[in-house]
């Protein structure tokens, strides 16, 4: 059990997403990747088309890594579904991280290789941290106050008897 506080409570690198945003389907990007990437989502959203997929072999991999093969695969595409990745509206590099309470300070370092990847493909890098998983806290049960007497009531000839 204590080993399992320790890893809730550390920062963590999850993963790398890609999300692309266009207004017309993404469907044929994202079969050119093939087995290479792991299909979050792809499809109609709100006001065009999206398509969410990460790496489908990066488990245990950096970011760095992660960023640089995707982008590899991304710039090896066919020249028709380059051409849809260049007219989507967005093109983003999203790094998950599982904030922690430990250490204090978290580093993730991207090589000037996979950024300068990035800036060829005309695409972002985001970092979204995930709020730190916290053990519940405990709260006393609730103290009942009594009742205040009510002394109209008992002021009636009723209440006397």
């Amino acid at each position: 059990m204590a080993a399992r506080r320790r890893i809730e409570s550390a920062t963590l690198y999850l993963n790398v997403d890609v999300e692309v945003v266009s207004r017309s389907p993404l469907t044929s990007l994202v079969s050119a990747l093939g087995r290479s990437v792991f299909v979050l989502y792809a499809g109609p959203i709100s006001g065009g088309h999206g398509a969410y997929f990460q790496l489908a072999s990066s488990h245990g991999r950096s970011a760095d890594f992660t960023v640089k093969r995707l982008a590899t695969l991304i710039s090896r595409l066919p020249a028709s579904e380059r051409k849809v990745w260049r007219l989507a509206r967005s093109r983003t590099f999203d790094l998950g991280i599982q904030g922690g309470l430990l250490p204090r300070s978290h580093q993730l370092a991207i090589s000037p290789g996979a950024l300068a990847q990035l800036g060829r493909l005309n695409a972002q890098l985001v970092c979204t941290t995930y709020g730190a998983r916290t053990p519940p806290t405990f709260r006393p049960p609730r103290v009942l106050r009594p009742v205040p007497p009510n002394n109209a009531l008992q002021r009636t000839r009723y209440a006397r008897r």
